[in-house]
């Protein structure tokens, strides 16, 4: 187990417990300052926490990548969402939508005078 995991878990702990401590302050003294604090040390911990299980999961921090190689992927995500934005709209209607249409016109057509 890397020092970091380990880093990680103690933040974790400690984070859990003062987000315990002020919430129990913040109801006992009705103080709004407190649960505003609270909910500031236990939102860190859950990021903390994300982080951690990330570590541990996955085995390694996060990566790094240089701007031109982000740059490259970004731009090929946004070709594959255009063309499958391209391929949903060249679709042909289905028959059961045709045939609804094609009466609805009529019916207006008829209901003209």
């Amino acid at each position: 187990m890397s020092f970091e995991i380990i880093d990680n878990t103690f933040q974790v702990i400690v984070l859990a417990a003062m987000a315990l401590l002020a919430f129990i302050l913040a109801f006992r003294r009705s103080s709004r300052s407190c649960l505003i604090l609270a909910f500031g040390y236990a939102s860190f911990m859950m990021g903390t926490l994300y982080y951690l299980l990330h570590l541990i999961i996955l085995g390694h921090g996060a990566l790094r990548l240089s701007a031109s190689a982000f740059r490259q992927e970004v731009e090929q995500v946004e070709g594959q969402i255009a063309d499958i934005l391209a391929a949903n709209n060249r679709r042909q209607k289905t028959g059961n939508v045709r045939s609804a249409l094609e009466r609805a016109q009529r019916q207006t057509e008829e209901e003209k005078p």
